[in-house]
């Protein structure tokens, strides 16, 4: 079992980032021998040097009669920026339907209320070598090459278990309604001597809510934050109390300027106050604002959503946010002081680039 991190960002990133994210993903997709399982909020690549390695991949493990299903979120029936998640349209029903067109590949939109939101992959769930791709990086051009995100890859037949009940609850109803709420969408394992959390919502999301508040306030050393939107009263009312009672030496972080603010302006209950008593402690990216008349427009969000809590880590696609609650999340709680100190080194460097 092992436990790898691969962090992303838009400036003084590593050569050819993208391209390394592209090999990695089509390297974790060819290990698979039985299966591969993917959710995906957006997936729709542009630059053929990002397409062809993930293309190939894919196309590879159906010819040789691996099961391939992908699982994506059908963003027709309403606008996400009405739900919080304001990102460009990356006409993933139009990528998927070329790329598969004529093989054993199986497509189902994930329909519901809010969005299917995650972001992952399982080879071989339920088996010896299964291995789960997670975290906050959508598969598309802008998420690889202009967004700071995360991605992490874990090696675990436990762990994998619950991301395939989660996508075989997804992938049986067609909606996200029921999903994260049974008695296997929660739970712990040990992965490379780390204890590693899962949460899925929406069944579990005001527990996500509460868990992130709950490690913010438990945080004794260091609380670090790296989150493209704070607008949840919960983690806000946390963050807050933390400043006002100067609960740790180190405090420190950084968010999307545009897209917190927006939500701010769209929350109620105080969170803006909130936000204001330890902003200072925070610095802003000012990516481009998103505009609906380019949703295929070059985007560089800060993207991320981790909060490092002394020697825990809070990762996943869960957005800080009330809405959050509400989509079709993972959240992946990491403890392991390596971890943190990894983290923390990168939202250390983000908050120096950006200051």
């Amino acid at each position: 079992m092992s436990l790898e991190v691969t962090f992303l960002q838009e400036l003084k990133q590593k050569k050819d980032q993208g391209i390394q994210v592209a090999n990695a993903l089509a390297e974790f997709i060819r290990a698979a021998k039985q299966s591969v399982h993917i959710a995906a909020y957006h997936f729709a690549l542009k630059d053929e040097a990002l397409v062809a390695p993930v293309r190939d991949a894919l196309l590879d493990r159906a010819s040789a009669g691996v099961e391939v299903q992908i699982g994506y979120y059908y963003e027709h029936k309403f606008k996400p920026q009405d739900f919080g998640g304001v990102t460009n349209s990356t006409g993933t029903e139009a990528f998927l339907g070329g790329l598969t067109e004529g093989t054993s590949i199986q497509l189902r939109p994930i329909r519901g209320s809010s969005l299917m939101h995650h972001k992952y992959v399982i080879c071989d769930g339920h088996t010896p070598n299964a291995a789960v791709w997670t975290g906050s990086t959508n598969f598309t051009d802008n998420a690889w090459t202009l967004m700071e995100n995360n991605i992490v890859r874990v090696s675990s037949p436990e762990l994998a278990a619950y991301y395939e009940n989660d996508f075989s609850e997804l992938w049986r109803n067609e909606n996200i309604a029921g999903s994260g709420a049974g008695a296997f969408d929660s739970g712990s394992v040990e992965v490379d001597g780390a204890l590693v959390s899962v949460e899925f919502s929406p069944g579990m999301g005001v527990k996500m809510d509460h868990l992130i508040a709950e490690h913010i306030r438990e945080a004794q050393r260091r609380i670090k934050i790296s989150s493209m939107v704070l607008s949840s009263v919960t983690v806000l009312g946390a963050l807050a109390d933390a400043a006002a009672r100067d609960q740790v030496a180190e405090f420190s972080g950084i968010y999307d300027g545009p897209e917190t603010t927006g939500a701010l302006k769209s929350s109620t209950s105080g969170a803006a106050q909130l936000f204001k008593t330890f902003q200072s402690r925070l610095v802003a990216k000012n990516s481009r604002k998103y505009n609906p008349k380019q949703p295929d427009g070059a985007y560089n969000y800060m993207h991320n959503k981790i909060a490092v809590c002394d020697d825990v880590v809070i990762t996943g696609s869960f957005n800080f946010s009330r809405n959050a609650t509400r989509n079709a999340e993972n959240l992946l709680v990491i403890e392991s002081p390596e971890f943190a100190d990894k983290y923390s080194e990168y939202i250390d460097q983000l908050v120096s680039i950006y200051s």
